[in-house]
């Protein structure tokens, strides 16, 4: 059984993904760096998640995201880290959940917020009102998030130690 971790981007996904696969003793896979790692090796360049979706739209984005992700079907006893939007397509979400137990970190709006728009904007946000277009992007996904049938970790006021023993004991 996979344990795979989804919420906002910025919500502590790899990191925590990373130090739960050391506690556990299993692989770690962040499906944003086997995306990258696909493209890599089909175009011969290497780009970022936030360059892809630049330059070859969101539509090929999520394709290559979808492609990446059903790549995995034989992965088993690994620790999974999904991209804030693998989640929200229907068919990626039917494979998750035959594919692990899923858990939803769900982090601090205000947290998550500042820790976007204070780097490189991401692909998804627009340039000229990032700080609506987060509002909007982040409470359309929350509803979805909120919806799906997984286990919560809210992170908010949690020390890293008190976080990871709520993964363990899941």
């Amino acid at each position: 059984m996979n344990i795979i971790l989804f919420g906002f981007q910025y919500s502590g996904k790899t990191h925590f993904g990373r130090l739960l696969s050391q506690r556990l003793h299993l692989p770690f896979i962040d499906l944003d760096q086997k995306i990258e790692e696909n493209y890599q090796k089909q175009f011969s360049l290497a780009l970022s998640c936030r360059q892809i979706a630049l330059e070859k739209g969101g539509v090929f984005f999520r394709k290559l995201e979808k492609e990446t992700l059903f790549s995995l079907k034989k992965v088993r006893n690994s620790v999974i880290s999904l991209g804030g939007g693998t989640v929200l397509d229907e068919e990626n979400l039917r494979f998750i959940l035959g594919f692990g137990k899923l858990i939803y970190l769900n982090a601090n709006k205000e947290v998550i917020k500042k820790r976007i728009l204070g780097g490189q904007l991401p692909a998804y946000l627009d340039p000229d009102d990032p700080e609506e277009s987060f509002e909007n992007l982040y409470y359309e996904r929350k509803k979805i998030y909120e919806m799906i049938q997984a286990k919560r970790i809210d992170l908010h006021a949690k020390s890293e130690s008190e976080i990871l023993e709520e993964l363990e004991k899941l």
